[in-house]
């Protein structure tokens, strides 16, 4: 047994990011942890042996309980890097609940207890009992909550384990994960000492990441630094941008979003609908459960569906492809691809008509396809999709080709194929399958939860009711989501697309796309060239990639990260982010408190005016950026200089009682009068 004076006798050797990942240590990393008040916690994350009284006599919180684990809480982040961000009952981290201890022997001698974070980046696993925390009825106090969430956050008793204290130092007032001596009110030095360096040091909450956002909808939104990053997802939703470099991944429950960016991605979605995207780079994702959209980029990629209805594209390189269990679709891309669809009716998606591909058969059930894509190898496929037309696979035998699905689709009315030609296509109730294939087709989803696929072609889709899934693949495409929450999907040619009610997926791939989120808080995905999107009312989320695109938040907290290019965001009213990169970028936050990040180099331009509130900017480089001042009292450069103050290293321009313009890094000595314009 190992006697230590430090800091050491309290770690557990675990904490929110694990022990390692990729083989890199983790101590000193900021984290954010999610925490919620529960009603329940369910029994089969309880353990086997507690007493069902005790299960049963679970409470949540009174609000004079809550508001000391948040003063509890808000003691370690003060001393770390810790981003503690509070979440819906059930979703949390860190979910409270008391109970009645008495119900059951083994816990009846105890005031509360506290599990130790039980994750794994490496290999998907968050354990949800892990960072729980337990407390007797009228029990709950600050010293006692210092403590618990001590464990929760991967501390131990001093006296546990090896190393332990040296018995002097073994009291609350070196530490509160000591049981001796008064109950404390603050953490001890050796509980600010092991904090740091398990999570850093004060004031490094979020350093992890070169920009982050927690939205009005609980989404948690993170952008890489552009080397290896480490990503660790919440219950309530993720949006990331991994950046450049080799990031790891684990988006926990939720519906998430991800997009690696150069490098070698690993991506795990956890439950929920997930749209991951490995792009360029050796990329390894993994749906897991839920309805997920996968798509690997350049490279040779490895993609996993897991259950449920997934859509995955593989992109360019020799990828291996597992649709998993459920009715999946899969694009090998260009490549010498091996796709499996296991369980369920799969779709393999080949580019060209069927006659640019040989087929070869072996043991009836093992397809070669060899084209224009590459040498693809398909094992427990049912459809196979060629531009002009499709084939069954099941009823093929050695050597022998296939017969071509009868364009009035199989006995079922779910299954509907359009073949080459212009097809109109109408599922009605229920959860459908439309293929339109070549030509311009018209397909109607009606009620149900539907999904579709264009092919080739100008193709007009509208899914109705339900929670729908379109693909439009190559043309320009028109695709209306409907209401509820639907995923839409661009593919090549300049595509318009519609979300409506819910909250919507909307992905506009290659071409100058328009997407329309309507009602509800949105994501949208603009991918290369010049897009345009239009948020509607809720909290919406903008990812651009490279071009020159156009994004407009209206109401709501809205985000927009818009990559390289001369792009154009319009905030709206509502707290907005707006991350602007590369190029000659224009800004208008709009009404409210916004936070612009012009990003590095161009010539950028600020617009403001007298209804637009605070704007708080980043990254402002006099000489070459513009604050665009429109119809304020400020109509001169010596206007802007008597209005500016300095604190610090920044300075804020005062425009009226109401607005106000901060410029972030940026002192009134070094302005120009060439920095601003007046109209």
């Amino acid at each position: 047994m190992t006697v230590v004076s430090d800091f050491t006798a309290i770690l557990s050797g675990n904490s929110w990011w694990g022990n390692s990942v990729s083989g890199a240590s983790l101590p000193g990393r900021p984290a954010f942890v999610s925490f919620s008040f529960d009603t329940s916690i369910s029994a089969a994350e309880l353990a086997s042996s507690d007493t069902q009284a005790f299960k049963n006599s679970l409470r949540p919180f009174t609000e004079d309980e809550k508001a000391v684990a948040r003063a509890a809480l808000q003691q370690w982040a003060a001393a770390s890097g810790l981003v503690f961000l509070e979440v819906p009952a059930g979703l949390g981290d860190i979910r409270f609940t008391t109970a009645d201890f008495s119900t059951d022997p083994k816990y009846a001698i105890y005031s509360g207890f506290g599990y130790y974070p039980n994750v794994s980046i490496n290999y998907d696993y968050d354990n949800q009992i892990g960072g729980d925390v337990f407390v007797q009825y009228g029990r709950v106090a600050i010293g006692l909550m210092l403590h618990e969430i001590g464990h929760a956050i991967g501390f131990k008793h001093p006296f546990d384990g090896d190393p332990t204290l040296t018995p002097s130092l073994d009291d609350k007032s070196q530490t509160v994960m000591s049981y001796t001596g008064a109950q404390p009110t603050h953490l001890g030095p050796l509980d600010l000492q092991a904090v740091a360096y398990l999570y850093n040091g004060p004031g490094t909450g979020g350093s992890q990441d070169s920009a982050w956002q927690w939205t009005g909808y609980n989404t948690l939104i993170q952008v890489g630094t552009g080397g290896n990053d480490i990503f660790r997802g919440f219950n309530t939703g993720d949006v990331i941008s991994g950046a450049a470099g080799d990031d790891v991944a684990m988006l926990n429950n939720g519906n998430d979003q991800m997009f690696g960016g150069l490098g070698n991605d690993s991506i795990h979605g956890d439950a929920g609908n997930d749209l991951l995207s490995g792009d360029d780079g050796n990329d390894t994702l993994f749906g897991d459960a839920g309805n997920d959209a996968l798509r690997g980029g350049a490279g040779a990629d490895a993609l996993y569906g897991g259950d449920g209805l997934d859509v995955i594209e593989a992109g360019s390189g020799n990828d291996v492809v597992y649709g998993g269990a459920g009715d999946d679709t899969l694009t090998g891309g260009d490549g010498n691809d091996v796709l499996q669809g296991d369980a369920g009716t799969d779709f393999f998606n080949f580019s060209a008509p069927r006659a640019a591909y040989s087929i070869s058969i072996y043991g009836g059930t093992t397809v070669v396809v060899d084209g224009v894509d590459g040498t693809d190898t398909v094992y427990s496929g049912e459809y196979l999709n060629f531009a002009d037309g499709n084939y069954a696979t099941g009823g093929l035998v050695a050597n022998t080709l296939f017969s071509p699905v009868d364009p009035s689709g199989p006995a079922t009315n779910d299954l509907l194929y359009g073949g080459a030609g212009n097809d109109t296509l109408a599922g009605g109730a229920g959860a459908d399958v439309l293929v339109g294939l070549a030509g311009n087709d018209t397909a109607y989803g009606g009620t149900g939860n539907d999904y579709f696929y264009g092919g080739d072609g100008n193709d007009v889709f509208s899914g109705g009711a339900g929670v729908d899934v379109l693909v439009a693949g190559n043309g320009n495409d028109v695709a209306y989501g409907g209401d509820d929450q639907d995923y839409l999907y661009g593919g090549a040619g300049n595509d318009v697309l519609v979300g409506g009610g819910g909250v919507d997926v909307l992905l506009g791939e290659t071409g100058d796309d328009y997407l329309y989120g309507g009602d509800g808080g949105d994501y949208f995905y603009g991918d290369v060239d010049n897009d345009t999107g239009f948020g509607g009312g809720g909290n919406n989320i903008f990812v651009m990639a490279a071009g020159n695109d156009v994004a407009t938040g209206e109401d709501g907290q809205d985000y927009f990260y818009m990559g390289d290019g001369d792009d154009i965001m319009y905030g709206g009213a509502g707290v907005d982010v707006l991350l602007g990169e590369a190029g000659n970028d224009t800004f208008d936050g709009g009404a409210g408190t916004d936070y612009l990040f012009l990003g590095p180099g161009g010539n950028d331009k600020v617009l403001f005016n007298a209804n637009s509130g605070v704007d708080v900017v980043n990254d402002f480089e006099v000489a070459n950026d513009l604050v665009a001042l429109q119809g304020t009292m400020l109509t001169s450069f010596d206007q802007v200089l008597a209005a500016t103050t300095d604190y610090g290293s920044f300075s804020i321009i005062t425009a009226d009682a109401n607005t106000a313009i901060w410029l972030i890094g940026v002192n009134k000595s070094q302005l120009l009068a060439t920095d601003f314009t007046f109209s």
